[in-house]
């Protein structure tokens, strides 16, 4: 038997309602993503305010690109694992023209929607090491 459940109410602040125009499904989305400020309301929802947070921000970035740099200076082998869907697809592309482009040598697996599934396979992984 299915039983649906009632998502919790969501207080949403009268001042993030006015600042997305009186919409209250996008003032309530945005309360329960935790925006409920005003400003930051208006700076997620207009473009032209976004500003991204530096790359260095994310979390092992740096010894990342460290790594990669010393893979091309060894000349190992660097291998994608990537995705089925379309941004797994493109961004398996985009990554792969990238390191070339930087001389390294590359390979790359794009697992099959079916037999793999999504997440890293082991028995490819081996192959790939192989």
């Amino acid at each position: 038997m299915k039983r649906w459940l009632e998502p919790q109410e969501t207080p949403v602040p009268a001042a993030l309602r006015e600042a997305v125009g009186g919409h209250p499904l996008v003032a309530e989305t945005l309360a329960r993503r935790g925006i409920t400020d005003p400003a930051q309301a208006r700076a997620f929802l207009d473009p032209r305010l976004y500003r991204p947070a530096p790359p260095t921000d994310l979390p092992g970035l740096l010894r990342a690109a460290e790594r990669v740099e010393e893979a091309i200076r060894r000349r190992e082998t660097i291998c994608i694992w990537g995705d089925f869907d379309a941004g797994g697809q493109t961004s398996t592309a985009v990554l792969l023209s990238t390191l070339r482009d930087l001389g390294a040598t590359v390979c790359y697996h794009v697992p099959h929607r079916r037999r793999e599934s999504h997440g890293v396979n082991l028995p490819v992984l081996k192959d790939l090491l192989a």
